[in-house]
């Protein structure tokens, strides 16, 4: 549920290469200690949005794969990418933030987590939230809440 005090963006996209677009100019303004929590049901296009956010940073797109059976994917971009997907995950989550894996990356990077709500107690205060809506065959509703002024100008 979204606090009512906190910032929201919403945008829409009629295309995959929308979705990319609008991952991409986020992905420009990126820097280490960003941590992207990415919501949305099977097909909305989360993995898309991280191969998108990756391109703003340098990264190729057909190098982002979904981590969903090895939980964690790295990419070399301006600055590291740690790609998790959480879909898997369940009596687990808690041990890999008490462990301070997510923590470690952070410092290190930019953290994105896909099915972020499996670990929504764990996730840092400062997390960009976004979900990912469908709406049709390629519309896609996008939800960014929590966002910076640094991303709100780069979104227009």
């Amino acid at each position: 549920m979204r606090d009512p005090g906190s910032p929201c963006l919403i945008r829409l996209s009629s295309s995959p290469e929308e979705t990319a677009a609008l991952a991409a100019a986020l992905g420009r303004v990126a820097r280490a200690g960003d941590f992207l929590a990415l919501d949305g049901g099977l097909g909305a296009g989360k993995t898309l949005f991280v191969a998108g956010f990756c391109e703003g940073l340098g990264v190729p797109p057909a190098e982002v794969d979904s981590p969903s059976f090895v939980l964690l994917n790295e990419y070399q971009g301006r600055v590291p990418v740690f790609h998790f997907d959480a879909y898997r995950l369940e009596g687990d989550a808690r041990e890999l933030a008490e462990v301070g894996f997510l923590d470690e990356r952070l410092s290190e990077g930019v953290v994105l987590v896909e099915w972020a709500e499996r670990l929504a107690p764990f996730l840092p205060p400062g997390a960009l939230r976004i979900r990912i809506e469908i709406l049709g065959p390629a519309d896609r509703r996008i939800v960014i809440e929590g966002p910076s002024l640094r991303v709100r100008e780069a979104l227009g």
